[in-house]
């Protein structure tokens, strides 16, 4: 993890976990695994920056009409810290989670769209990570491996 993802990640846990959980939210389809899985992922990504149970609360009370305000929170706040790599590194991790089930929905999709705006990045660069990253995916569904 680069030392500015790290800086990030100390700017702004709770807006990331609310990103994190605004993904999960978005294709309309919450399930315990998929928060399970989303944790896992922040925490092999960026260490413990909110609790298992504390993550529980902010999935079960996101509200989607605040996400516009998070993103820009989260983008004032570390704007001299997010470059090129470190935003295509968090849009790529928000990509992971949507393919949690192998698939990625318009809305989470959009969702992804919406969020790099935020951070004055090219729509355009989420479809060629979204494409990439399911490259990488579908060579690891469970029935590709086995």
């Amino acid at each position: 993890m680069s030392l500015n993802i790290q800086k990030i990640m100390e700017n702004s846990k709770n807006d990331f976990a609310l990103i994190c959980a605004g993904m999960i939210h978005s294709d309309n389809i919450v399930d315990l695994n998929e928060i399970k899985y989303c944790h896992r992922l922040i925490l092999k990504m960026f260490g413990e920056i909110v609790s298992f149970s504390d993550f529980i609360l902010i999935v079960n009370n996101y509200e989607n009409e605040h996400v516009k305000e998070n993103f820009k929170s989260f983008y004032q706040k570390n704007n001299k810290l997010l470059n090129k790599y470190e935003k295509e590194y968090l849009i790529t991790t928000l990509i992971i989670l949507g393919l949690s089930d192998f698939e990625i929905t318009k809305n989470e999709i959009q969702f992804l769209k919406d969020f790099s705006k935020s951070m004055k990045v090219n729509p355009e660069i989420v479809e060629k990570l979204v494409e990439k990253t399911k490259v990488f995916t579908e060579k690891i569904k469970p029935e590709n491996i086995i």
